[in-house]
């Protein structure tokens, strides 16, 4: 062990912690392009296959702004189910991530293992940004090389550095990382360039994704706990980057940038309501994947199992705030980093839980494990309780941080995969024969994944469908009965839009944990506004009416009526079967039939 933090108190040890952090994620670069990379390709590729989806890098992560036109086109393509809300806003301000898209698609547009390399690059600056920010703070040497080494193998930068389109995640966290260490450098060393070097960098991290805004508090800690001036002046101390912040957040709002009318994500600026409920039922889950197990296990777990996950959130709270208590109480860099880590997860609880989401609340959590490490003669006499506690808990921490995090670093690549190979393997199976028909996939596991092999099948230069709609997704059976020549009515088992976690396989309990629970997540993106009974959508060539509601509002029988008949060769009939879209046989009018609960995973 002493061999190991000499090791890391080198002064090259962040360039070799990066080089290890990149090392671990290598498998990323096999990893080609998934999900939302494709949207990237269509929307900032050269020339546009799509000229709907055609974006500036400075505006690449604007998918939907609330505007009733677009959505409805995007509606038609099948991109999004028709259920939407045809206010949907999801745009996010990340131009300085999106130019780093552009450059790859500029220089390496059919490189995708370029444009991993890149990401990882931006891996290695934020974990030699965290190092640095460690070994500046003057925490004990010990303690700051086991803090850095924590970081480095933080299993929640992962997912960022193995799928393209999160690399925002990254670009947000270095800066902001850059941004603590100029300020640190001002306040304590008296290093001026650092007054102007702070707001810069936060001001960069903020243009790189809103991640950054975690940065605030670290700064509200590190003036509170650590800073040695006078209180006015550590509160003037606040202010340049209080006033990027500031002026960031209104040219945010002002130029139509946030969420709304979505469940998945919940806007705390514009909806503090709904947002303070979210944040009761996702903070415990982050804190869990912050110090235990991953908060993405969370959403593969049945509603009965998750309701266990989050009261085991909450007991890690309590545990770790017991187990840290004397070390907060007595370590001022301690209190800097508990600030920093319990504030980043508000904006972290604005949608699903993931350990994606705490890049920067990872900054705090390896800073409070490095303190606390350092610490470890200090326990108590031997053959006492409080040493078998913390014995207990200092075999976890190792086991946790230093032993299972790397394999998730390691297996990051395999996750994203997991998700992203159910629409790219589904792709060939729609078929050759849809250009100019009007595609209709009777039932899909997840409206997402059928839209993102949608557009999958764009970019692969198959023939264009005129317009293409699920009637219906989930993970439930699906009846399907036919009034007449022109009408079906659907009827999914838990209705539309289900709660993840709460549907089993035809009809048998949820199991605990399964992996395709994670599906019922993404059908809950596209709406928040419960549906009324006799509500009705005009669709082109068909419309819809909700013939019955769930208590919640939610669709549970929807009849679809066709301006002609269903058997007219303009239509193309599609339903999931065995991992992909099979052709669909219509029963005839008076029958019934059920379709089975789709199978995605193994």
């Amino acid at each position: 062990m002493e061999r190991l933090l000499a090791f890391l108190a080198r002064p090259r040890s962040p360039g070799l912690l990066a080089a290890l952090a990149i090392a671990l994620s290598l498998p990323a670069l096999s990893l080609g392009f998934q999900l939302d990379d494709h949207y990237l390709r269509l929307a900032l590729g050269r020339p546009a296959l799509e000229v709907a989806w055609q974006r500036s890098p400075l505006d690449a992560f604007a998918f939907f702004r609330g505007e009733p036109g677009f959505t409805h086109a995007a509606r038609d393509a099948g991109s999004v189910p028709w259920w939407v809300d045809e206010r949907l806003k999801l745009a996010f301000a990340r131009p300085l991530s999106g130019l780093t898209h552009g450059l790859d698609f500029a220089l390496w547009p059919g490189s995708p293992v370029l444009m991993h390399t890149h990401s990882l690059l931006w891996l290695g600056l934020c974990v030699a940004a965290g190092a640095l920010l460690f070994r500046e703070l003057d925490l004990p040497p010990p303690a700051a090389a086991l803090a850095a080494l924590a970081f480095a193998l933080d299993d929640a930068h992962g997912t960022p550095a193995a799928w393209i389109a999160n690399r925002n995640a990254l670009v947000a966290t270095a800066f902001a990382l850059l941004a603590l260490v100029a300020h640190h450098r001002w306040r304590a060393r008296g290093w001026r360039p650092g007054a102007l070097l702070a707001p810069a960098s936060l001001l960069l991290g903020l243009l790189g994704g809103e991640v950054a805004v975690a940065a605030g508090a670290y700064l509200l800690g590190y003036a509170l706990f650590v800073d040695r001036a006078p209180l006015r002046a550590r509160l003037v101390s606040l202010v340049p980057c209080g006033a990027v912040s500031l002026a960031w957040a209104l040219a945010y709002r002002g130029l139509g940038y946030g969420t709304a009318h979505s469940t998945l994500y919940v806007d705390p600026g514009a909806t503090p309501g709904p947002f303070l409920e979210a944040f009761v039922r996702r903070a415990p889950v982050l804190f869990l994947g912050q110090w235990t197990l991953p908060a993405d296990l969370n959403g593969l777990m049945s509603t009965a199992a998750q309701r266990g996950y989050w009261l085991a959130g909450v007991a890690v709270v309590i545990a770790v705030g017991a187990l840290l208590a004397p070390l907060l109480r007595r370590d001022a860099h301690a209190r800097l980093f508990a600030t920093g880590m319990a504030l980043s997860l508000v904006p972290a609880a604005a949608t699903f839980p993931s350990n994606r989401l705490l890049m920067l609340a990872g900054v705090g959590g390896a800073g409070l494990l490095g303190l606390w490490l350092a610490q470890w003669r200090d326990l108590p006499p031997e053959g006492s309780a409080g040493r078998v506690v913390r014995r207990v808990a200092l075999g976890l921490a190792l086991l946790f941080h230093f032993a299972l995090a790397p394999l998730g670093l390691l297996g990051a690549a395999d996750g994203v995969r997991m998700l992203g190979g159910v629409p790219t393997g589904a792709v060939a199976s729609l078929g050759p024969d849809l250009g100019g028909r009007h595609l209709l996939i009777v039932q899909a596991p997840s409206a997402f994944l059928a839209g993102q092999s949608l557009l999958e099948r764009t970019l692969a230069g198959a023939p264009a469908v005129a317009r293409a709609h699920v009637l219906a997704s989930g993970l439930g059976p699906l009846s399907v009965t036919r009034l007449d020549a022109r009408t079906l009515e659907v009827a999914p088992e838990g209705g539309y839009m289900a709660e993840a976690g709460s549907l089993g396989r035809d009809g048998a309990p949820p199991q605990p944990l399964d992996p395709h629970h994670m599906l019922g997540i993404f059908d809950r993106l596209y709406r928040v506004e419960p549906f009324a009974v006799g509500a009705r959508v005009e669709l082109g060539g068909f419309e819809a009416e909700i013939v019955e509601a769930t208590a919640d509002g939610r669709p549970a029988r929807v009849r679809f009526t066709f301006d002609a008949a269903l058997e007219d060769d303009r239509h193309a009939w599609r339903s999931w079967r065995a991992g992909e879209f099979a052709p669909f046989e219509l029963p005839a009018p008076g029958q019934t039939v059920v379709l089975p609960s789709p199978r995605v995973f193994p």
